[in-house]
């Protein structure tokens, strides 16, 4: 008797059976025909069934897409840590700085002692003018 409170779907994956198999099942998916012919062309090309060539390919790629799954991780963490260090930097004074003048020229001497003149179009641009500011203790 199906339980007319849950969707029956004779189709759906079993994660459990999947989970205690101990030999290759099928995977089966729709492609078009010029792409099966390529395949196969492929596969025979290797010396392969065309279930083993695609098995490989999806190995391959599979594995390339673990790879990129952790340095996806790790490129967020990176990312994380940098906006964190920005936020130090673009902090409610420095944007208002900066909003308050830009696309304006700022002036200011550098360690050279020469005139330089930047004009303002990005936050970075007040930073650089305000520590350029200070001069270092002799």
């Amino acid at each position: 008797m199906i339980n007319r409170t849950q969707t029956y779907n004779p189709k759906a994956l079993n994660l459990s059976a999947l989970h205690s198999a101990t030999s290759k099942v099928t995977l089966g998916f729709k492609c078009s025909p010029e792409l099966k012919l390529a395949l196969a062309k492929a596969a025979s090309e290797e010396g392969l069934t065309l279930s083993q060539y695609v098995e490989y390919l999806i190995e391959d790629i599979y594995e390339d897409f673990e790879k990129l799954l952790k340095e996806n991780t790790s490129f967020k963490k990176d990312i994380n840590q940098l906006k964190g260090s920005i936020k130090k930097y673009e902090n409610e004074i420095l944007l208002g700085f900066f909003n308050a003048h830009k696309n304006q020229i700022g002036k200011y001497i550098n360690l050279k002692q020469e005139k330089v003149e930047l004009l303002i179009v990005e936050p970075i641009d007040i930073y650089t003018i305000i520590i350029n500011s200070f001069k270092p203790k002799e």
